[in-house]
């Protein structure tokens, strides 16, 4: 194994945002730069020509479980779907590393991330600011014989432990190195290369984005909206997961979030009271992918009509938790303007939309 690093290059590594995850500040003339040598690369997947096969690693387990910890609350990965998540984690490919090889090196190209399963690294910068190598010390980190290290290497800025991950700047960008990762003792990491990553993010984000568009164009408020509008909208749904039996929101809250349904299903409930002052809540409707619902949040600001949550699903003995898209009112405003507009310019009923058994969501 220990061959096989050594005939890549210094084992390929971490990078500018790999210390921004770390809370270090990006080095010193790395952003604004004018670096020639900073692109990314072009990939396209045309409709109807199949994506060239992904590397698949067998993992244990325990190792499939630690990978997921470190790479599944990182930004480029939170969002990722779980049939995303396996096509990821089953591409990481293990690495060893013995102690004083330099997994990275700064200012060398980027192509890999690694995930650190057992061990430590070292992170260096060269040219490392003093003002900010002072508020380091100041504050007490890195915790390195409490001192900062100064090396060949250049400063030693903060360690690398198990569960971390180190290089994902190299996932985006062809950059060079922000840093250089030394291991200080055996380690055991897992490395992803920049274009499976590119392959599978940008084969998912085409996939969904077109899903995302045409959920939206079944919505009325969307409907006389051109392509190219809901697109934008579509580029700007965040990713909401609810757990089994949690609620979306409350009968009575204030509104100020769109739904769509991307897999899983909801429960609507509404509360009555009758004329004695007796409340029953009773399930309205149940609602599945592609249905939306909080869409007349984005026109007024006035309190939900019932509530949502999470229900079971049948089809997987209800261990699906409920997957959603959604666009807060502030964002749609800021894409397409006050949604009064769509209104007017589409005549949009003043009503709400009607659901099963003449119910309303707002």
């Amino acid at each position: 194994m220990q061959a096989e690093i050594a005939a890549r290059r210094p084992f390929p590594p971490p990078s500018p945002s790999s210390l921004k995850s770390f809370g270090i500040p990006t080095p010193y003339g790395f952003e604004g730069a004018r670096r020639g040598s900073v692109s990314a690369e072009s990939i396209t997947l045309k409709e109807g020509i199949n994506r060239p096969d992904l590397p698949f690693y067998e993992k244990t387990p325990e190792q499939l479980a630690r990978i997921k910890t470190a790479v599944l609350t990182h930004f480029l990965f939170k969002n990722l779907d779980p049939d995303e998540e396996a096509l990821v984690v089953g591409a990481f490919k293990e690495v060893e590393a013995e102690n004083g090889h330099v997994i990275i090196k700064q200012g060398d190209p980027g192509d890999f991330c690694y995930v650190i399963e057992t061990g430590e690294c070292h992170i260096y910068i060269v040219d490392f600011d003093e003002e900010k190598e002072d508020t380091l010390a100041a504050q007490g980190e890195p915790d390195i014989d409490d001192t900062i290290e100064k090396t060949r290497y250049g400063t030693c800025v903060t360690i690398a432990k198990p569960g971390d991950i180190v290089g994902e700047l190299a996932l985006m960008y062809n950059a060079p190195r922000a840093a250089t990762v030394v291991a200080v003792e055996h380690c055991v990491l897992w490395a992803l290369d920049r274009l499976t990553f590119r392959t599978i993010l940008l084969e998912t984000t085409t996939k969904k984005r077109r899903m995302h568009e045409q959920f939206l164009a079944s919505v009325p408020i969307f409907k006389g909206l051109s392509q190219y509008e809901r697109f934008r909208i579509a580029d700007a749904l965040e990713v909401v997961t609810v757990d089994k039996g949690k609620y979306v929101f409350k009968q009575g809250d204030m509104g100020d979030r769109f739904y769509i349904i991307e897999s899983g299903k909801a429960a609507v409930e509404k509360t009555f009271t009758d004329e004695n002052g007796n409340a029953e809540t009773h399930t309205v409707a149940l609602l599945g992918k592609g249905d939306f619902f909080g869409e007349l949040a984005l026109l007024k600001d006035q309190p939900r009509a019932a509530s949502v949550l999470a229900a079971p699903n049948p089809r997987t003995r209800g261990s699906e938790a409920l997957r959603l898209v959604s666009v807060s009112r502030d964002a749609f405003v800021r894409l397409m303007g006050p949604a009064e507009n769509l209104i007017r310019d589409q005549q949009y009923s003043d009503a709400p939309i009607k659901l099963r058994d003449d119910f309303t969501v707002g």
